[in-house]
C-alpha cells in the first residue's frame, strides 16, 4: 500500500513508490506517451524493469499524465505557505517556495488577511 494519491499512487503499487516518485519529479505536470521500447525515455527515468510494469498495466501507446504532486501533501504546503506570508516574504519568493503561481499567493494573502490576520499561527 502507498500513502500516493491518484495517477502516482497507481504507478507506485505496479513499479513501486521509488519509480512513482521519480516519474513526479522529473515529468511532473507533463504527459508521457507510454512505449515497450527499452531505450525509451519511461525506461530511462525509471528503469526498464519499472517501465515494463507501468506498460503491462496501461498499455503501450497510452498517454498518462503525470501529476505535479506536491508530496508533503497540500496541507503542509498551505501551512508553509501562510508561513512565509506572515513573515512578509515578497510573493515571488513565497511562489517560488511553494510551487505556486503568485497569483495563488496573492489570493492566500487576501484570504488569510481576511480572516483575521493569519489564524492559523495564533495560539
Amino acid at each position: 500500500m502507498t500513502g500516493l494519491p491518484g495517477t502516482l499512487g497507481a504507478i507506485a503499487r505496479v513499479a513501486g513508490e521509488k519509480a512513482a516518485l521519480r516519474l513526479a519529479q522529473e515529468l511532473g505536470g507533463t504527459s508521457i506517451k507510454l512505449s515497450a521500447d527499452p531505450g525509451g525515455k519511461l525506461a530511462t527515468i525509471i528503469g526498464q524493469e519499472a517501465a515494463d510494469a507501468i506498460v503491462k498495466e496501461w498499455a503501450a501507446g497510452y498517454t498518462l499524465l503525470i501529476p505535479m504532486a506536491h508530496l508533503r501533501g497540500a496541507g503542509a504546503r498551505r501551512a508553509e505557505l501562510a508561513r512565509l506570508i506572515e513573515e512578509k516574504r515578497p510573493v515571488r519568493d513565497v511562489a517560488l517556495a511553494g510551487e505556486v503561481h503568485e497569483r495563488t499567493v496573492k489570493r492566500m494573502r487576501a484570504k488569510l488577511r481576511r480572516q483575521d490576520d493569519l489564524p492559523l499561527f495564533r495560539k
